[in-house]
């Protein structure tokens, strides 16, 4: 005789509610989509990293294209909330050095935070199925990075903020898939030790 019930390791694991089972299963996402990228990432190894069956995961958000825009979403929002608190600790004409100390630091005590983020636009671009659930989310971290830079110089022509988001995101993405060797704290500290001069 047959039961129905699902054997183990299948659904929701026991003692976790669905608001659990979710936090879980974004924390195991960011990690593989951060190591791995949209296309790397198997909906079965998401469900793997969470420790839930493929089609729980599915059952919580959909499709894999929105888990990653779910998981950039919160990541984003994230880095926003930590460089515009730099942003208000930072006084006025300080130039950019700041940021890129806060950023460097950020990508040290939470680099898949960082390389996400780096690399979702990267993402979208590549995979057309992420333009309607990702939409236009890295450009409000662009708008922070605009912003601060004309808060501190308010007559820096806007190439500054473009080299910034490139430096800063440059060596995100670079040291975690190019040369991971790199220890990408100490340039941004060299870069931010000429805008201090």
């Amino acid at each position: 005789m047959s039961s129905s019930a699902p054997g183990p390791g299948r659904g929701r694991p026991a003692g976790r509610s669905g608001d659990e089972s979710r936090g879980v299963a974004l924390a195991a996402a960011r990690r593989v989509f951060a190591r791995d990228g949209y296309a790397g990432a198997s909906t079965r190894e998401l469900a793997a990293a969470a420790g839930m069956e493929p089609a729980n995961l599915r059952h919580h958000f959909g499709s894999k294209a929105e888990l990653y825009a779910r998981v950039v979403d919160d990541a984003m929002g994230e880095l926003g909330d930590v460089l515009a608190h730099e942003l208000a600790l930072t006084p006025a004409g300080a130039g950019p050095a700041p940021f890129l100390r806060r950023l460097g630091a950020l990508a040290a005590e939470a680099p898949d935070l960082v390389t996400l983020v780096a690399l979702a636009p990267l993402d979208r671009a590549r995979h057309p199925e992420l333009a309607g659930p990702l939409g236009d989310g890295a450009v409000g971290l662009e708008a922070l990075v605009r912003a601060a830079v004309a808060e501190w110089r308010p007559d820096a022509p806007p190439e500054l903020a473009d080299a910034l988001i490139a430096i800063g995101f440059g060596l995100a993405v670079y040291p975690a898939r190019i040369d991971r060797t790199l220890d990408a704290a100490a340039v941004i500290e060299a870069v931010a030790t000429l805008f201090d001069r």
